[in-house]
């Protein structure tokens, strides 16, 4: 009996079911079967509503709307030339929906066939707020407008979540991710493919281990890591942005927080930062332009420079020259400079009235010509180092500079 009630409860929340609706005339031998499933929604609790799809071999694109009830349209085109052996592999497989009875808790299970010859596809329309989980073992991922927990995981295609709020998962073997218009924690990761992140909000960290990655308009917390591409971030707001690749470049501009940046593989470049910076790379050259904050920058095979930098500033160069032009704002930041280029020429520019305590220092040169100053020092001549010190106004902020085999050049601005 209660079987019967079970079977009774489902018939009453499917319906409009149609099998091979239509036929495809483009003489390609393409059946197109189409089922609709439909269900009125009982609850409006966030925590009581659920969508569940696994097993499928397909796109999955999923709307969020205004309205109570889910519409769940499953397509499968088929190429054959029976029409008889297409309606046989329709009838078998159909993925099976249930939903629970009593409840908004709703499953999509597919029947998995690796024949190239059928194409599934996944349209779907769900009231707003709704708890989503998709996967798809063959086919893209678009999911839109929707509030709650939303998963989305595919195996050979890519991501694009727009307009989504709250809990956001993406995660794709083989494809992009695309995220847009969206606010919550998001995390997104993919072996083969690009990230784009627009216009979001929240607690954001994305990782690609073969693409590049591309953030604009974020608001909150930005975590972004590559093993294979390069990383552009611009207008971030938040209290901190990092960005890692092990094999690419790094751009970032127009960003309000702690910046922290490191790759094994390319060069830095950073305008425009309001915020503390710390800049590391292995294989690159670090530019810097418009930076407020304090910069610690350091690079194993290439050239530091930097324009209209405030706050204390610390270079290190194992395989190039510094070149810094400081900014000078009062107080309001710590001014203190350490550059030390330990194979090339350092060149310093500072304001006229900094008061500064200079130490400057090259070794493995023995002439005077090795430290020139528009402020005054005095230079001390060794057999293997020169050195030079001296005190510009009050001299309450201290300027080390050191450099192996190469000039030190103070410029007064």
């Amino acid at each position: 009996m209660r079987a019967v009630i079970i079977i009774l409860t489902l018939l009453q929340t499917i319906f409009a079911q149609k099998m091979l609706e239509s036929f495809d005339l483009d003489g390609m031998n393409r059946f197109k079967g189409e089922t609709t499933y439909r269900f009125e929604m009982k609850s409006g609790d966030l925590q009581e509503r659920s969508l569940m799809i696994k097993g499928v071999k397909g796109d999955i694109s999923l709307n969020g709307s205004a309205g109570s009830e889910i519409v769940i349209v499953e397509t499968i085109t088929i190429k054959s030339l029976s029409r008889k052996k297409a309606e046989n592999i329709f009838d078998e497989k159909k993925a099976k929906v249930y939903r629970a009875p009593g409840t908004d808790n709703i499953s999509v299970t597919g029947v998995l066939m690796k024949s190239s010859k059928v194409q599934f596809d996944y349209d779907i329309e769900i009231p707003r707020r709704f708890n989503v989980d998709l996967i798809t073992s063959g086919g893209d991922i678009y999911c839109r407008q929707v509030e709650g927990t939303i998963i989305g995981k595919t195996s050979g295609g890519s991501i694009e979540f727009s307009w989504l709020t709250g809990k956001i998962e993406g995660k794709t073997s083989g494809g992009d991710i695309t995220i847009e218009e969206s606010q919550g924690s998001i995390t997104g990761t993919t072996s083969g493919g690009d990230i784009d992140i627009a216009a979001s909000e929240g607690i954001i960290s994305v990782r690609t281990s073969g693409g590049d990655i591309d953030a604009a308009h974020v608001n909150g917390k930005l975590t972004v890591k590559t093993s294979g591409g390069d990383i552009e971030i611009s207008h971030i707001n938040g209290n901190k942005a990092e960005a890692t690749t092990s094999g690419g470049d790094i751009e970032a501009e127009y960003i309000s927080a702690d910046l922290k940046v490191r790759t094994f593989g390319g060069s830095i470049e950073v305008f425009q930062l309001d915020g503390n910076l710390d800049a590391f790379t292995s294989g690159g050259d670090i530019e810097l332009e418009h930076i407020d904050g304090d910069i610690s920058a350091s690079t194993s095979g290439g050239s530091v420079e930097g324009d209209f930098l405030t706050g204390a500033i610390t270079a290190v160069s194992n395989g190039g020259d510094i070149r810094v032009s400081k900014s000078w704002r009062g107080n309001n930041n710590s001014h203190t400079i350490n550059l030390e280029a330990k194979s090339g020429d350092i060149e310093l520019e500072l304001p006229a009235n900094f008061p500064a305590s200079i130490d400057a220092a090259v070794t493995g040169k023995n002439s005077s010509r090795a430290i020139a100053s528009e402020f005054p020092i005095s230079i001390t001549v060794g057999d293997n180092e020169v050195t030079g010190s001296g005190t510009s106004g009050s001299g309450t902020y201290r300027v080390i500079l050191k450099s192996n085999f190469g000039r030190i050049i103070i410029e007064r601005d």
